[in-house]
């Protein structure tokens, strides 16, 4: 089904490249949850783990990065379930827009927020997408990302480190 709606659950999963020609050390990435979405229990993975780590508290999403070489990059991985019944933050108990934009860091690196396209020259847009009551109708396509499998989108030469750090986002319906 091409429908988002109360009780689905959704796949979020951030792509963290280092476009820059040096080691990135130190790295931490932190999201909350939006209102109205719930973190399903032991989904939260990092890939790949060797000295790398996620956590999930209550609404708060938190990861580690030891280090992440020139071009390599981590996968940070959870699902969350749209809670039933649709939280109505908008005035139509419909349909909600659910947006959402985490934060990178690292010892190299100014913070930076995550990218919906991946794309660093069109600025960090948050990812959105649009659920709506069971029975409500078709949803509204995601806004400012695709939902589909992550790509990771970087360039050869160009800006200094601090914004060679490339974090992308992107929401999906599980399966």
């Amino acid at each position: 089904s091409t429908s988002i709606t109360a009780g689905d659950t959704m796949t979020y999963s951030v792509v963290i490249s280092n476009a820059s020609n040096q080691t990135v050390t130190n790295g931490t990435f932190a999201d909350v949850i939006p209102a109205g979405l719930t973190y399903v229990a032991a989904t939260a993975t990092v890939t790949p783990a060797g000295g790398n780590a996620i956590n999930v508290s209550g609404a708060n999403v938190s990861a580690t990065i030891a280090s992440l070489a020139s071009n390599a990059s981590v996968t940070l991985v959870w699902d969350v379930t749209i809670d039933t019944p649709l939280v109505d933050n908008d005035s139509n108990p419909n349909q909600e827009v659910f947006t959402n934009q985490g934060t990178i860091d690292s010892d190299q690196t100014v913070p930076k927020l995550t990218d919906a396209d991946g794309i660093p020259g069109n600025g960090n847009q948050p990812t959105q997408f649009t659920a709506v009551a069971s029975g409500a109708g078709r949803w509204a396509a995601p806004q400012s990302g695709p939902c589909r499998g992550c790509s990771t989108r970087t360039t050869g030469c160009g800006p200094p480190l601090h914004d060679r750090l490339h974090p992308q986002r992107l929401w999906a319906l599980s399966s």
